[in-house]
């Protein structure tokens, strides 16, 4: 699972905010690439990003908007998201190789 990503993305029940997780996949490692935070008028508009975070880019024309890694709001149920998403998809592969998966095996990096 080369180059591969793996993207959460929580929205509120009025559809006009939402926060997303991207990350980056190395082995059994799960390293955030970049969060962002979105809103928008009504459901009609498109997404404006209010802050940010990007591990490799983080220089902005609006420096308000730059998160830090440590303002990135990371929490259990995030790490779950991605730990099943990613098994779900080995478990494509697993059974190619006959080498389960299990979620003690996986490690959510920030």
């Amino acid at each position: 699972m080369r180059n591969d990503s793996i993207t959460v993305t929580k929205q509120s029940e009025d559809c006009l905010r939402k926060k997303e997780w991207l990350f980056a996949v190395d082995g059994l490692q799960f390293i955030l690439n970049r969060y962002e935070e979105c809103t928008r008028q009504t459901k009609r508009h498109g997404w404006q990003t209010v802050k940010f975070y990007r591990r490799l880019d983080s220089r902005s024309y609006y420096p308000d908007k730059v998160l830090t890694l440590e303002d990135v709001p990371m929490n259990e149920g995030i790490r779950q998201e991605v730990c099943k998403s990613f098994i779900e998809r080995a478990a494509l592969f697993s059974d190619y190789h006959n080498t389960p998966l299990k979620d003690n095996d996986l490690e959510v990096m920030p």
